[in-house]
């Protein structure tokens, strides 16, 4: 694949899990509303984890045991669908964000997919609500949100047959 010369490419491994925030001059974590996981690609066989270490980035009270690892796992189920799990492993630290949201990219037909338990609904009402998902079809992605102070879930998509 070719990269123009005024683009960084990006290179991934497929069921990467990466956290993201907004882009901002400094770490400030209180002024974020949303933690973002992007998860790339389909689940591959071996469950794939990743654990997010979070403090409240200006004082020193992590060494208290003020902050959090939180796991987030994607996997594959046995009917070509995928489950997300995310539990504190540690938790001392109350982050000021009011929403995690899992995008998934670059899946396979992002238009079939249906998350289990939840009400699916616009992007533009999902930015509203507390819990839902959204497939975005211009990006090729899918939307799940729920609020930060859930503090273990599962949720499974599965492709719905035509």
């Amino acid at each position: 694949m070719n990269a123009p010369l005024d683009e960084m490419p990006l290179f991934v491994r497929q069921g990467a899990i990466l956290p993201e925030y907004p882009v901002q001059s400094a770490v400030q974590f209180d002024c974020v509303s949303s933690l973002q996981f992007v998860i790339y690609g389909d689940p591959q066989e071996a469950a794939q984890s990743y654990v997010l270490y979070e403090d409240d980035g200006i004082s020193f009270d992590h060494e208290s045991g003020l902050y959090n690892e939180l796991e987030v796992t994607y996997e594959a189920t046995v009917d070509d669908g995928a489950s997300v799990t995310y539990r504190y492993l540690q938790q001392g630290y109350l982050p000021a964000y009011r929403s995690r949201v899992f995008c998934f990219t670059r899946i396979r037909a992002v238009e079939q997919i249906a998350v289990e338990g939840f009400t699916c609904v616009t992007v533009e009402q999902l930015t509203s609500m507390s819990k839902g998902y959204a497939i975005d079809m211009d990006a090729g992605e899918v939307l799940v949100k729920l609020p930060a102070d859930v503090m273990k879930a599962r949720f499974v998509w599965r492709r719905q047959r035509s």
